[in-house]
């Protein structure tokens, strides 16, 4: 289910506070793998309505342990149809996506303290993408003067900027099923690369 609010409520509020999108027309259809960087608490929510507003199709939002680890968090993770990062991610991932699903991945795995693009350690995007051979799309979010990790409540200005790259597809060597981390990292790099340059 694609859920209605998305389309009527969430995405009108957070379109108030954005002066700035770009890129939505580089969204393929689904399956595809969404990947940005990480700005504040509100990113994941953000890119999920703007998503579903826009091609009325699924997204499958992966979460990390950073925030919101109560019951709470559980329930919110399991209402939007996603999963956290510990939990069998990359497979999970791997179905949504042949269910024909957006899966949107934030590769950082936490909010940045400086407003920049921080280092990805984690090579699980890069698995994904080599696995599932389904275009990659670059998402540069723009949040952090927003709400930024710093800050108690949001600004309510108008300081959301949001930019979607042109898709990409990865190739890797995989054996028996196991992607090679090199490659997996270098598709992590040149991803974040791109999100980057937005």
């Amino acid at each position: 289910m694609v859920y209605p609010i998305s389309k009527r409520i969430a995405w009108f509020v957070f379109s108030l506070f954005t002066k700035r999108l770009e890129g939505l027309e580089n969204l393929p259809p689904p399956p595809a793998i969404l990947v940005a960087n990480h700005e504040s608490d509100i990113d994941g929510l953000l890119l999920y309505f703007l998503v579903t507003k826009h091609t009325n199709q699924k997204v499958f939002p992966i979460v990390t342990d950073e925030r919101a680890t109560n019951w709470f968090g559980d329930w919110l993770v399991h209402y939007f149809g996603g999963a956290r990062v510990h939990s069998g991610a990359v497979a999970k991932c791997v179905d949504a996506l042949k269910d024909g699903k957006y899966v949107l991945i934030f590769p950082e795995g936490q909010r940045t303290w400086t407003g920049k693009i921080e280092a990805c350690a984690a090579t699980g995007t890069g698995v994904i993408a080599i696995l599932s051979k389904v275009l990659v799309v670059p998402v540069k979010v723009k949040t952090y003067s927003f709400y930024s990790r710093y800050m108690k409540h949001p600004s309510w200005k108008k300081e959301i900027e949001i930019s979607f790259g042109k898709p990409q597809t990865f190739k890797g060597k995989v054996k028996a099923g196991r992607v090679d981390k090199s490659d997996a990292k270098k598709v992590i790099a040149k991803v974040m690369k791109s999100v980057s340059g937005l």
